[in-house]
């Protein structure tokens, strides 16, 4: 008989388990009493493209968040198509979904999140990388098979409007971003 020995890391920054997450210790001792299979440890990459939209509106900035048929409060996104970038993807999910045409990125500059997800009995981690962009105009056509419902608003009401950590982290990230001010304004 031999025993099993498998070492990772666990970084308990980003878990949905906060401090009832198991440590290295209880992991491997549970793996090594069976009660751990080699399910647990079959789990897909999953990738996707959104953009965090931003309509300047006098001196404050206003982010454009969308409500998807689940009931959660999020940024546009999506997966790439076959021979697509990361950036068209995330522009083209973000036309579709919002039907905002008229919008600039802020240069190169990219924001990501990740978390992990079940589907059926196939768990996922997820990796959702986003571009924040600077749209011309508020009007919103939401694609309604994706799309429950939307709003504008600033800072601190999208922050507590968002559902998920990993997006409240962006947006903090992004409004960083924009208060250090390394990006160009768009021009009207």
């Amino acid at each position: 008989m031999y025993d099993w020995w498998i070492y990772y890391t666990v970084d308990l920054s980003d878990s949905p388990f906060g401090e009832a997450a198991p440590t290295r210790l209880q992991a491997l001792s549970s793996f090594k009493s069976g009660n751990i299979s080699m399910d647990d440890f079959n789990i897909a990459k999953d990738k996707a493209f959104g953009i965090v939209p931003i309509l300047q509106n006098g001196d404050e900035h206003q982010f454009l968040l969308i409500q998807h048929h689940a009931g959660h409060w999020g940024f546009p996104k999506g997966h790439a198509d076959p021979g697509e970038t990361d950036v068209q993807a995330a522009c083209r999910e973000f036309e579709e979904e919002t039907g905002i045409t008229r919008f600039t990125l802020l240069g190169d500059a990219s924001f990501s999140e990740q978390y992990p997800f079940t589907r059926g009995s196939k768990k996922f981690n997820k990796t959702v990388i986003y571009y924040p962009a600077f749209v011309q105009s508020a009007i919103v056509n939401c694609q309604p098979e994706e799309i429950k419902d939307y709003d504008w608003l600033p800072y601190d009401r999208a922050i507590a409007r968002l559902t998920f950590d990993g997006a409240r982290r962006v947006l903090t990230e992004v409004q960083q971003y924009l208060k250090k001010g390394r990006h160009d304004l768009p021009r009207s």
